[in-house]
């Protein structure tokens, strides 16, 4: 049994995804991965119809040889089909919890360090 997963994050991410693109062919499917999802404060949809909707959006960029925007919605398939973890789609596409990861293993590093010079 397939553990499928969405969310806001992913939402968002989807939404700034559409802004990376002029082509209609694109948008509209983007449009309708969106409508599965249900808007801000939605459910967020989940399950096998958006898995298939962002393997969908993922074809298209490849006809226009936007490999980048393609590769995006093929990981955003992985994490709602449950094969790929939100920590590492964050890492990929959201720059604020980068950073806010990054901060984290520093100030580790930094608590860690006086236990580690003799």
């Amino acid at each position: 049994m397939a553990t499928f997963r969405s969310g806001f994050t992913l939402w968002k991410m989807v939404q700034a995804a559409r802004e990376l693109t002029e082509d209609t062919r694109v948008r509209e499917r983007i449009d309708v991965v969106l409508a599965i999802m249900g808007g801000f404060g939605g459910t967020y949809g989940k399950g096998r119809p958006l898995v298939d909707s962002l393997e969908d959006v993922a074809q298209e960029p490849l006809l226009h040889q936007d490999f980048g925007l393609a590769q995006r919605f093929q990981r955003f398939a992985a994490y709602a089909g449950g094969e790929l973890f939100l920590d590492i789609l964050e890492m990929y596409y959201d720059e604020e919890a980068r950073q806010r990861s990054e901060e984290g293993m520093r100030r580790m590093a930094a608590m860690g360090a006086p236990m580690w010079s003799w």
